[in-house]
């Protein structure tokens, strides 16, 4: 071969050398400054994980619930999450004929089961793909990981569902091409508590203490700050449709500020929606208020800022109508809306709907009040199944 014919040849060589090293040197390279530093974690500052998502000490009572949902477990078994209330668990999301990162997944969350084995906390790996994940498939799946359906279940149910699930209260994409491959914990109390990257050692070596530590609790941790990757806590998204449906909202208030309905967590708190400044209904309930040892926030939702006292919000209609159609579960009716009080217990779930205008409401609302501030711990969720009805 003359030297004119060799150096093509030699140059070609030279870049599928540095092709492959870029390539499959990037690939195995650790993707993270594994500098995510645990001691400064413990002591309430904000670290960051390998992909940038802060770290952030934000109030228990900003977490979003997780609601109830009923699937199939790889045994051929209904399973009812409202059978896990006053146990946490831990959520992911896979399908089994991925080759490779979700069998990896997989293994490491073996391995953090083992980590935490003498803890009661359960595992649930949702699929993505319920045509083809069907239970036989599942429990073959199941097997080769070893995994009891008692500690370690594999999920699957219809596709809307599933989606419903992830979309609702997690927040991330189901389906084969992007699903996410984080893992996310739910605490006793039903909140969805933080999420881990199986892939990092050191957001491994936070999930086992997390979950540790989430498992000794005995009590809500209700005024307590907590350090979590669930960034989206509390954010108040810039479009609606970021959201399935809403879960908490926030209004503005008269003088600019935002309302944001989990800053009530840890109080019985009650809401009303008044369609002007007449402040109809007022008199009513806060003579039923009345005398009452603890006050309770009263929160006035109308279309347009109110001269009131009492704490008031406002927004536009279109996002008045989710609040009340998704939130409080009822039409955005305004001529009945005047005439209900709404009653909701110190962890967010709305109780009562209760009519202002009836003899006994009064009594009524006095006892809903007592009863639910004496509440030591979260009522298992309620809300039917998915999809929300």
């Amino acid at each position: 071969m003359s030297k004119r014919n060799l150096f093509p040849v030699l140059l070609w060589t030279l870049v599928c050398v540095v092709g492959y090293v870029v390539y499959f040197g990037g690939r195995n390279r650790p993707t993270v400054p594994a500098e995510v530093d645990l001691a400064l974690v413990e002591e309430g500052h904000v670290g960051s994980t390998f992909d940038g998502r802060a770290i952030s000490t934000i109030p228990w009572g900003h977490l979003p619930g997780v609601d109830r949902f009923v699937l199939t477990d790889h045994e051929g078994n209904e399973f009812d999450s409202a059978t896990l209330h006053g146990t946490p668990y831990v959520v992911s999301f896979f399908f089994s004929s991925c080759p490779t990162f979700c069998r990896d997944l997989n293994k490491q969350l073996r391995v953090s089961n083992n980590a935490v084995s003498d803890t009661d906390v359960r595992f649930f790996t949702i699929t993505v793909d319920p045509d083809n994940d069907t239970v036989p498939a599942l429990k073959k799946y199941a097997d080769s990981f070893d995994a009891k359906a008692e500690r370690w279940s594999f999920l699957t149910g219809s596709k809307k569902d599933l989606v419903a699930i992830g979309q609702g209260s997690f927040n991330v994409v189901v389906d084969r091409a992007t699903h996410t491959d984080d893992i996310l914990l739910v605490d006793k109390w039903g909140r969805y508590r933080d999420r881990f990257k199986w892939s990092n050692a050191e957001d491994m070596k936070r999930f086992v203490k997390v979950v540790n530590d989430v498992a000794a609790e005995t009590e809500p941790p209700l005024g307590v700050a907590v350090q979590t990757r669930n960034v989206m806590a509390g954010v108040d998204p810039p479009k609606l449709s970021a959201f399935a449906w809403l879960r908490d909202f926030h209004l503005e208030a008269p003088e600019g500020k935002k309302i944001f309905s989990r800053e009530f967590s840890g109080k019985v708190w009650l809401a009303r929606f008044a369609a002007d400044d007449s402040a109809a209904g007022e008199p009513k309930l806060q003579q039923a208020l009345a005398g009452h040892p603890e006050p309770n926030p009263v929160l006035t939702i109308s279309e347009s800022p109110l001269t009131l006292e009492s704490l008031n919000g406002w927004a536009s209609p279109s996002k008045l109508k989710r609040v009340f159609e998704e939130y409080f579960g009822v039409p955005y009716d305004k001529a009945s809306l005047a005439k209900k009080v709404f009653v909701i217990d110190r962890w967010g779930n709305v109780r009562n709907a209760l009519d202002i205008d009836a003899g006994d409401f009064a009594k009524t609302l006095r006892a809903a009040v007592n009863e639910y501030q004496a509440e030591k711990n979260p009522i298992a969720p309620t809300f039917g199944t998915w999809p929300r009805q």
